[in-house]
């Protein structure tokens, strides 16, 4: 399959559903300055939750959940695949009102950037994009509460 019609399948089966919002993290992400980089821990994160993301998508080596979480005031993130119960880490990076998240995935390096996902202006929905490679599509979603 082309990485063209891959990602028209995925951009329409890919839907991201948060629990709780990234805005709700308070101080620490106000106080962080735009295209900071923040590590993610090699395990699950341990800290307190900021949100966290359910995607939708039949691609296996797109995550099935990721996380968000505030870990000593710094930003930490991990996504599981539906086959998989281990933790992969993912890097967080605040680019002005976006919230983008980058990990390495079997088939590349995964971007996920969440609009608005560092401003509290975007209530009830989600909307973003992914790229991984050559191939790239469209995140919409709700937010769950």
């Amino acid at each position: 399959m082309r990485a063209h019609t891959l990602s028209r399948l995925l951009a329409g089966a890919l839907c991201a559903a948060a629990t709780h919002t990234a805005v709700a993290q308070g101080g620490a992400m106000q106080n962080a300055k735009p295209g900071a980089m923040q590590s993610a821990a090699a395990t699950a994160p341990s800290g307190r939750l900021v949100a966290t993301y359910h995607i939708a998508s039949r691609d296996r080596a797109m995550p099935e959940r990721v996380t968000v979480s505030d870990s000593a005031g710094t930003l930490v993130a991990s996504y599981w695949l539906k086959a998989d119960s281990t933790a992969h880490p993912m890097g967080v990076i605040l680019y002005g009102d976006d919230l983008v998240l980058v990990g390495e995935t079997s088939k590349g390096v995964l971007e996920l950037q969440f609009y608005g996902g560092n401003d509290s202006k975007h209530h009830g929905k989600i909307e973003g994009r992914w790229l991984r490679n050559a191939e790239e599509g469209v995140i919409k979603g709700r937010v769950r509460g």
